[in-house]
This record gives structure tokens, C-alpha cells and sequence, in this order.
């Protein structure tokens, strides 16, 4: 779990600072200090690392839409 966590953390920050299409898969490997295959052991893609939540994400998603709290959505 950590390496996913240092993996999507060293990708979303290179995102923001250079904007996804100018990073690399090579990039994000080198910047959470893992190799190239291990990056693919956790994400399909570079793609995935927006799109895929963690265990402990989808968790969270799974608790708000089954909680009796009620979350406007906009406009209402």
C-alpha cells in the first residue's frame, strides 16, 4: 500500500507541475524511486493513476454513498 501511495503521490505532483501529457511512466518511476515494473505492478497506466482509487479510497466513496447524510448536489 505504501508504494502505491509514494507511486500516485510522485505522479500527481508531476502532473500539476508539468501537466499530464508531458510526464513520463519513466518520470513518475524515477520520481517514487521505483523501477519501471513497478510502477505497472500497481497501475495499468499512466491513465490509471487519476482514475484508480486505493482500498482505503474506495472505502471512503463506499461510506458516503451508503450514509444516511444527505449531500446536496448543485443547484438544489
Amino acid at each position: 500500500m505504501q508504494t502505491w501511495r509514494t507511486i500516485r503521490a510522485a505522479a500527481l505532483t508531476l502532473f500539476e507541475e508539468r501537466g499530464f501529457d508531458a510526464v513520463t511512466i519513466d518520470e513518475i518511476a524515477a520520481a517514487a524511486n521505483v523501477a519501471r515494473g513497478t510502477f505497472f505492478n500497481y497501475f495499468e497506466s499512466k491513465e490509471a493513476v487519476v482514475v484508480t482509487y486505493g482500498p482505503h479510497e474506495a472505502e471512503v466513496q463506499r461510506s458516503l454513498i451508503t450514509s444516511s447524510v444527505h449531500i446536496p448536489l448543485r443547484g438544489q
